[in-house]
């Protein structure tokens, strides 16, 4: 089984991004915003307003385009997607079938990426101004001055940015955001929605036991909050989000007024924020204390999950603050689980900048991506099945320095624990840059003896994580 390792990288990077410069987001309908109240579906939200005439939960999906687009030296099957939702909105997805029947998927989010075969004006219009900052007039109460960043991306770079699931024979859902767009939090959550109602729809074909779900920053919150509106046939069997906005009045207050107080340049803060702060009140109806924020708040997704999710989160990450993981964590209590790169520095917002942390620099990102891949595959394949991933020295070294940093500061770094135990799964094999391929505890003894003065090899790393951390 032969990957490449750009293509693996690519294969979960798309999304991530969250920052403002690389907004994209949201289609609205003809009647203008969503009301937040038709946001349901999930048991920790409410489900009036939903149009049953479709189906019991007001759904439907118009495979409106097929197509073959080539991939690593084969064609794959597309197919384009219209989802009609109980709210009178539209949604759109990208299906990549698996080759075989019954096939488990992953949920990939897209929040940001521009696209232009919707067949809407208003994908063709933001199309023909191209990549660049562009005002952001689809927002909400645009205020004439906010910008957005539009980035196109092409049918084929989405197959290929879902390479590394369509290789291990797992279908893929895209899921769009359409942040240039316009709409609001509520119609985002609604996309979010959108790819489990639709792989119930495919239950003949898909495995429904065995979804997972994957995106970063606001494409991460898509991930958590799709999974607590999913239908109980379609709950994901896991699902890794990075860096999450997760409670919408906490998430108000950071951007609006406890960033701005600390930030050098308290203008560059609160003009980065804008077109969020702007979809945010438009959905909730105002800022905190006069909006409704209870469908997006850690209350309306620890009743709606019903299904484990690993949380990656830097804690000098400057965009969404790591109290955000926090606080979801503490709220929704075990079947949240943390990954936190540990800082033992006060936050240097100067050197940091409007940014997330670790995930903004590609060593970071990398071990992310890493952990994430392994972590999903690990679920969704069948026992005996290999998982392919990438896992290069420096980035893996760089995490754990983190963790033996956190350790001897007397500090908690069990977090680290699950993932690390997952590379090292003897099914687990890893590709590094220089295209050289070993287990994944190979690799990660490896990385583990540079960092902590060891001499472990693959089936002693494995015994020693089975009772902790190494040592430091």
């Amino acid at each position: 089984m032969k990957l490449g390792i750009g293509v693996l990288l690519l294969a979960m990077v798309v999304g991530c991004d969250g920052n403002a410069a690389d907004d994209a987001g949201i289609a609205r309908d003809a009647g203008g915003d969503v009301d937040a109240a038709a946001v349901d579906a999930g048991p920790g939200l409410d489900a009036s307003g939903v149009d049953a005439s479709v189906d019991p939960d007001g759904w439907s999906f118009e495979v409106f385009e097929e197509r073959t687009v080539p991939l690593e030296g084969r064609m794959v099957a597309v197919e384009l997607i219209r989802a009609h939702r109980p709210d009178g909105g539209v949604s759109y997805l990208l299906y990549f079938p698996a080759p075989s029947p019954n096939a488990p998927v992953a949920v990939l989010t897209e929040p940001y990426a521009g696209v232009d075969w919707t067949g809407e004006s208003v994908d063709a219009r933001w199309a023909a101004l191209g990549d660049g900052l562009h005002d952001d007039v689809d927002a909400p109460d645009w205020d004439g001055d906010d910008q957005i960043a539009y980035g196109a991306q092409s049918i084929e770079q989405a197959a290929s940015a879902s390479n590394i699931f369509l290789l291990h024979g797992v279908a893929a859902v895209r899921a769009y955001g359409r942040f240039y767009a316009g709409g609001d939090l509520a119609d985002d959550l609604m996309d979010s929605a959108a790819p489990y109602f639709f792989v119930r729809s495919r239950a003949g074909e898909l495995d429904l036991s065995h979804i997972g779900a994957y995106g970063g920053s606001w494409g991460g919150m898509m991930v958590i909050y799709g999974a607590a509106l999913a239908p109980d046939e379609a709950v994901p069997r896991a699902a890794v989000a990075l860096a999450p906005p997760s409670d919408f009045a906490d998430m108000w207050r950071w951007i609006a007024e406890d960033l701005p107080a600390v930030y050098p340049d308290p203008t560059e803060a609160e003009r980065f924020f804008s077109p969020y702060r702007r979809r945010i009140e438009a959905a909730a109806g105002g800022p905190p204390g006069v909006g409704d924020y209870a469908p997006f708040s850690y209350d309306a997704l620890c009743a709606g999950l019903r299904a484990p999710v690993v949380l990656p989160h830097d804690q000098h990450d400057v965009l969404v603050t790591v109290r955000q993981t926090e606080g979801f964590v503490t709220a929704c209590g075990a079947q949240l689980e943390p990954l936190y790169w540990h800082r033992q520095a006060p936050l240097d917002y100067a050197a940091v900048g409007m940014s997330h942390g670790v995930f903004d620099d590609a060593p970071g990102v990398a071990t992310a991506l890493t952990f994430a891949v392994v972590h999903l595959l690990l679920e969704l394949l069948p026992d005996a099945s290999p998982v392919y991933t990438v896992a290069d020295a420096a980035p893996l070294e760089g995490f754990l320095a983190t963790v033996r940093a956190e350790q001897l500061a007397g500090g908690d770094a069990a977090d680290a624990l699950p993932r690390l135990r997952e590379l090292a799964d003897a099914r687990v094999q890893a590709f590094a840059s220089d295209s050289s391929v070993a287990p994944g505890a190979e690799r990660l003894a490896d990385a583990v003896n540079a960092v902590y003065g060891t001499t472990h090899d693959a089936d002693s790393i494995r015994a020693a994580l089975a009772t902790g951390l190494p040592t430091p």
